[in-house]
């Protein structure tokens, strides 16, 4: 069966729409800590505006009270475990 999504594009906008819709606030970050996105509910507990573009911006580089509540949560998020092929 094969699937129905186009590209990793595609899945990935699905899947961030469906995400989107849960309470708990996550995102993405890159390698180097630079944001890819963020759903509504952590927009609304770092106070970061709807219309700011966060794509590969630091945490330094937020809005002033997005960034102190990032920054004093830092220590406390959870770094994804890389997996390699066996």
């Amino acid at each position: 069966m094969g699937s129905p999504y186009r590209s990793i594009d595609d899945f990935l906008a699905a899947f961030a729409t469906t995400m989107d819709l849960l309470p708990t606030p996550w995102g993405f970050k890159d390698a180097v800590s630079q944001h890819l996105y963020m759903n509504t509910a952590i927009r609304l507990y770092t106070a970061t505006p709807k219309n700011y573009s966060l794509e590969g911006k630091k945490i330094t580089n937020f809005p002033r009270a997005g960034a102190t509540v990032l920054m004093n949560s830092a220590s406390t998020m959870r770094k994804p475990k890389l997996w390699k092929a066996a």
